[in-house]
């Protein structure tokens, strides 16, 4: 490469580097494409852009949940988004938390346009419906979560998987206790492990769900069989939302012993502050089967 081709490159490079210092919440948020659209966008919060004083329509099938959607049991789901019925409008301005498909992202209707779902509004009644995932109408935004409120310290445990079983083994005879000296038992950190690494598997592979054996005490206290379906997975980490990664190791066995161990940087679960209490909520109504 030539000496004039190398300065090219360099300014070219210091150019780029100049404009996201300049422009850091361009290099944070998700951009859209060229016809303003949001595509398969991994982000959870979202404001109102639309300048319409009727408001952003909100729409969604009749008689159907999002835990229907997921769990393909909408019917009335059929990708034709237009002529869904308007729950409700949201106004310039309101936030609210998207949640994502099955396969992650946005949705797309029958025309290949995204659609984001707005599971929890912040500033407003409007939610449980879907809404143009588009520049002209939505823009990504950051709703920061302070640090030092994160309950994300790895706990000891063993995962196996079996064929289509998992198991989840922990040394704890007391699962009643605190976890981090707070509200959350190791119990209900033990419930987040198994739907953090039912989600991550969910999105990589062609899952309907995981079989879940929990036992205690080393392997010598049996505390049930759970099974987590994809969609439940994908609802929880919605909800609840994911944040930095724990290195999760994963022991597949047979009936020959261990045939391999291998290890994974796997989302977990922001347990934190006012979400503590609304999974200690869940997890008293989430029961083995």
């Amino acid at each position: 490469m030539s000496v004039k081709s190398d300065r090219f490159a360099f300014v070219s490079l210091l150019a780029i580097a100049l404009t996201l210092c300049a422009n850091p919440v361009q290099a944070q948020f998700p951009q859209p494409d060229a016809d303003g659209d949001y595509r398969r966008v991994n982000h959870h919060h979202w404001e109102v852009v639309d300048p319409d004083p009727n408001g952003l329509n909100c729409r969604m099938p009749d008689g159907c949940t999002y835990d229907d959607i997921m769990g393909y049991n909408c019917p009335r789901f059929t990708g034709n988004y237009l002529d869904y019925p308007i729950r409700g409008t949201l106004q310039v301005g309101q936030r609210f938390r998207g949640f994502f498909s099955n396969v992650g992202g946005t949705f797309r209707d029958n025309r290949g346009l995204p659609w984001v779902f707005v599971g929890e509004n912040y500033d407003g009644n409007t939610r449980g419906c879907f809404v143009r995932a588009n520049s002209n109408f939505v823009k990504p935004i950051s709703l920061a979560v302070p640090s030092n409120l994160k309950q994300d310290t790895a706990l000891p445990m063993t995962i196996t998987f079996v064929e289509e079983m998992a198991g989840i083994t922990v040394p704890d005879d007391n699962t009643t206790r605190s976890a981090y000296g707070g509200d959350l038992r190791l119990y209900d950190v033990h419930i987040a492990k198994m739907f953090e690494v039912t989600h991550y598997f969910c999105q990589r592979q062609r899952l309907g769900h995981l079989w879940w054996m929990y036992r205690a005490g080393g392997g010598s206290i049996n505390m049930g069989r759970f099974q987590i379906t994809c969609a439940q997975a994908n609802t929880i980490a919605n909800r609840f939302g994911l944040g930095k990664t724990e290195t999760t190791t994963i022991r597949y066995s047979a009936e020959e012993g261990y045939r391999r161990v291998e290890t994974f940087e796997i989302p977990i679960l922001n347990l934190y502050g006012p979400n503590i209490p609304r999974w200690l909520d869940f997890t008293e109504t989430f029961s083995p089967n």
